[in-house]
């Protein structure tokens, strides 16, 4: 998406409001929202992971929030989701992220088992 930008002449810094639709709320965190939101000029559906500044009040999570970005801007694996952009706002932070359509693995597994568990011959199918 940057890349588009920078090759027609544009300002490759996104803005939420004008280069993006906020769809659906698909989850939240102690610490933030993740929304399923559209790009308004490819229509490409992205995770947008918000964070509000002002509840970042600890060292220990600020922290923890950049190596988060730092881990996924190093990272390009087929099964872990891409992080194509950070937006940094007044208020808030948002992380524009591939998004997974389907179950997360806490779902997988409840509906599934009876037990909150996966024996090591189902799991690792699941972790392959």
């Amino acid at each position: 998406m940057v890349e588009d930008r920078k090759a027609k002449g544009q300002n490759p810094v996104f803005t939420i409001k004008d280069d993006f639709i906020d769809v659906l709320q698909i989850g939240s965190g102690a610490f933030g929202v993740v929304s399923r939101c559209v790009h308004k000029k490819s229509g490409y559906s992205v995770a947008l992971k918000s964070y509000e500044k002002k509840s970042l009040d600890h060292r220990s999570t600020l922290m923890a929030i950049h190596r988060e970005i730092y881990i996924l801007a190093g990272l390009e694996h087929p099964n872990i989701v891409t992080l194509f952009e950070v937006i940094d706002a007044p208020q808030k932070c948002h992380l524009v992220m591939e998004l997974c359509l389907g179950r997360n693995l806490f779902q997988y597994i409840k509906k599934k088992k009876p037990v909150a568990y996966l024996s090591e011959k189902e799991a690792f199918p699941v972790f392959k």
